[in-house]
């Protein structure tokens, strides 16, 4: 048997991070989920920050959420869900209270990148309640929440 490719997490978010590029040119919204947990394959927060040209910075405000859910829950906080309280410098972190990946808005000139967690639990409570009315207000939207399912 032979490897057709072999990449690992730092090629995959260069890759990421290019497809976002494109994908900026011609959308108004993006919206991600998944790879903003504490794990090193954890990779979307790198790949937005790098396809807005923005350095990674250590929240504080996030990461005392973070510690504050695992204490509620009795929970022991391990190091490496450090790296959820790092997002790309101007975003606007979103508190997660149904889980431990916060997600993010970065505003990129006159377009808007979302990451969401991958936990559909998670994804589906913070998209409905927190991104669905973020995206209506900056967009101008009136009205009911027509087309959202929940």
């Amino acid at each position: 048997m032979e490897a057709e490719a072999i990449a690992n997490s730092a090629v995959i978010a260069r890759h990421l991070a290019a497809t976002l590029r494109q994908v900026l040119g011609r959308s108004d919204v993006i919206i991600t989920t998944g790879g903003i947990g504490p794990t090193a394959d954890d990779i979307t927060r790198e790949a937005v920050a790098a396809a807005t040209d923005r350095e990674l910075v250590f929240s504080e405000e996030l990461m005392g959420q973070i510690e504050a859910y695992f204490t509620a829950r009795g929970l022991r906080l391990s190091p490496s869900n450090r790296r959820q309280a790092h997002i790309p410098a101007g975003a606007i972190p979103v508190e997660n209270p149904v889980g431990t990946a916060p997600a993010v808005i970065v505003e990129h000139y006159d377009r808007t990148v979302i990451t969401l967690p991958g936990v559909p639990r998670e994804m589906e409570y913070l998209l409905v309640s927190r991104v669905i009315p973020y995206l209506r207000k900056r967009l101008g939207v009136q009205g009911e929440r027509d087309g959202c399912v929940s």
